[in-house]
């Protein structure tokens, strides 16, 4: 059996030229990035590289802005649960600490006489 993880947010992967970042952030070997965020994105910056896989690449965080869990239908195999549709996160601790998920409770509706 295999165990199952949390996934943050999904990352955005630049090469360190990037315009965009205009040269802010931390240079990280693409490998290990790669390990950290399996289900990131790349940049259209490497385009400008001209290859797909860069040595070193700048992990911009993915956005982690307010929202309740929705469940996608894509479920990595290593994946505790679905992938949110928002956030592409399963919104459960990376770090390993107490478990988290956020939903919305839909109260019940009491059932109606028959008449």
């Amino acid at each position: 059996m295999t165990n199952l993880r949390h996934y943050p947010p999904i990352a955005v992967f630049h090469i360190p030229q990037c315009p965009t970042l205009g040269g802010n952030g931390t240079a990280r070997h693409h490998d290990v990035a790669r390990d950290d965020r399996p289900h990131h994105v790349d940049c259209s910056c490497f385009r400008l590289a001209m290859t797909t896989v860069a040595p070193f690449v700048i992990v911009e965080e993915g956005d982690d802005a307010d929202h309740l869990y929705a469940p996608s239908q894509d479920r990595p195999a290593d994946a505790a649960r679905s992938l949110c549709r928002t956030c592409k996160g399963t919104h459960g601790s990376v770090d390993e600490e107490r478990e988290r998920i956020e939903v919305r409770l839909v109260p019940a509706r009491p059932p109606e006489k028959a008449s």
